[in-house]
């Protein structure tokens, strides 16, 4: 497979997403979700990068990093898939990849993209009608940005500064579950891409 020619530049943001292969769960149960959090957190460390926002759907995850000094991207993504796929595989008793190929990420190019970036991510599990608040989802980092919860895994400041304050952002997010669209041409690409609309 050739080698993924996008570079990653330390101090950016970038969406970063993948979905189950063949369009299949990649979530069969809650202890599924905790295991990929687990990983995610222990490589995030290890390759310098910070989560900033994660949301984890039955069939396929966001997340928003921000690339540390020294980040590798590329190595975060590939221990976290492959160490999921592997303990996925011995939960299910099969064998077989998870993913539908390599993740996909994106550069956030500005702060419009960042803001509505931010409120896509974490509406998601309303938008496709497997709860009626984000706070109702348990495997996203929304209960942590608008402080109903502390979980030392995430940097949510980036999100708390772009929107004024935690709860300004909840509002937001709460009337982003109501609209229809995205308001950023550019996410809706990103999203087109990946097949999400």
């Amino acid at each position: 497979m050739p080698e993924r020619q996008q570079q990653f530049v330390a101090g950016e943001y970038y969406h970063v997403y993948n979905r189950g292969a063949i369009r299949q769960a990649l979530f069969h149960r809650p202890d599924a979700y905790y295991s990929f959090l687990t990983y995610m957190t222990r490589y995030a460390e290890k390759y310098k990068v910070t989560i900033v926002a994660v949301c984890l759907m039955p069939n396929h995850f966001h997340l928003l990093i921000r690339v540390e000094e020294g980040g590798d991207v590329s190595a975060f993504m590939c221990r976290l898939c492959h160490a999921y796929s592997r303990r996925l595989n011995k939960m299910l008793d099969r064998s077989g990849t998870a993913f539908q190929g390599r993740f996909n990420a994106k550069w956030v190019e500005d702060d419009a993209y960042f803001h509505q970036l931010c409120l896509y991510i974490l509406a998601n599990p309303v938008k496709a009608g497997l709860v009626e608040h984000p706070l109702h989802w348990q495997f996203s980092s929304f209960a942590e940005t608008v402080a109903k919860t502390t979980n030392p895994m995430y940097n949510v400041e980036p999100i708390i500064n772009a929107f004024g304050s935690r709860s300004a952002f909840e509002q937001e997010v709460v009337r982003y579950c109501e609209r229809q669209t995205t308001k950023s041409e550019s996410l809706s690409r990103s999203l087109g891409e990946m097949g999400l609309l």
